[in-house]
This record gives structure tokens, C-alpha cells and sequence, in this order.
């Protein structure tokens, strides 16, 4: 086999030169390219949608997160309108409870001169007292009381009372602008 001096391995690297030079020079048919193109053209639309929609959902997160800030200042305003009220209320409360200790404190002094006042017409009633009211000569009393409490067999009593109308002061001015 020597006889040849060419190489079995010599000729099918000559061979692949040929086939590659063939392939180089024909080329690919119009099927292939076209599955090719369409191939990139799916893949660039999916890709231009992906982000459409990657930029929606960057937008609607953006208007989201204005909207929370929103909503955390309204919740703030509201916080401190609470703590205000709140303040007026326990101010309002703590008025109304002194207002209510001084109303009770001048209710019992009031039921107190009562109770004294009925003991006082019921020892005047019944005769178990003596008592003289005299009228008092201040000028600034409108009522003048007299009160004589005598006992006598038939146990009656007497009360008198008199009232004068206007302040001696005033009959004065009145006489003035009549005359």
C-alpha cells in the first residue's frame, strides 16, 4: 500500500475542505432562515411585552407606595385629633366633676338652713320656744319680720310679718320724678 503516496487521512481532510467550501458557498435555504427570523421577532415581542408589563408593575407599585404615604399622614392627623379630643375631654370631665363637688357641697348647705328653718317654725308652731324677731334697721332689706310668740291658756301663736316694697332710698327718687 505504499505504492500510493497519498494518505487515507489526507484524503478525507481534503474531503471536509470541499464540504465546507459547498456549505459556505450554497446557502441555507429560505425555510430555515425564515424559522430563524420568526424566532427572533417571538422572542423580541415577548421580550418588549415582558417589559411593558415590568414597567406597569413599576408604575402601579410607585402609585401604591405614594398612596401608603398618603394614607400614614391622614393617620397621623387623625392620631393627633384623638390625642386633642381627648385632652378637652378629661378637661371637660375634671370641670364637670368640680362643678358637680361644689353644686353637692351648696346642696347640702342648703338642705341644712332648711332643716333648720322647719325646726325653727315647728318650735314657733308647737310653742316648745319663745322667739322675737325684731326688724333689722339695715337699709338693704327688703322684708321686715316680726315675730311674737307669747303663750297664753288658749296656747296661741302670732307671727306678724311685714313688707315693705321699695328701698326709702328709692321712694325718694320715685317722689322726685312724680312731683
Amino acid at each position: 500500500m505504499r505504492e500510493s503516496a497519498i494518505d487515507f487521512s489526507e484524503i478525507e481532510e481534503a474531503l471536509v475542505l470541499v464540504k465546507q467550501k459547498k456549505q459556505k458557498a450554497i446557502p441555507d435555504p429560505d425555510f430555515l432562515q425564515k424559522v430563524d427570523v420568526e424566532v427572533s421577532k417571538d422572542e423580541h415581542k415577548q421580550l418588549l411585552e415582558i417589559q411593558a408589563e415590568y414597567a406597569e408593575t413599576v408604575h402601579e407599585l410607585e402609585k401604591t407606595r405614594n398612596l401608603l404615604v398618603i394614607q400614614h399622614k391622614i393617620n397621623k392627623d387623625y392620631q393627633h385629633e384623638v390625642e386633642i379630643s381627648s385632652t378637652k375631654i378629661d378637661e371637660i370631665k375634671k370641670e364637670y366633676e368640680t362643678k358637680l363637688d361644689e353644686y353637692a357641697r351648696l346642696l347640702d348647705i342648703r338642705a341644712a338652713r332648711i332643716k333648720k328653718l322647719e325646726s325653727q317654725m315647728r318650735d314657733v308652731a308647737y310653742g316648745t320656744k319663745q322667739f322675737k324677731i325684731t326688724a333689722p334697721t339695715d337699709e338693704n332689706m327688703d322684708i321686715e319680720a316680726l315675730g311674737e310668740a307669747s303663750e297664753d291658756e288658749s296656747q296661741k301663736k302670732e307671727l306678724k310679718l311685714r313688707r315693705r316694697g321699695l328701698h326709702t332710698n328709692a321712694l325718694i327718687a320715685l317722689s322726685r320724678q312724680n312731683g
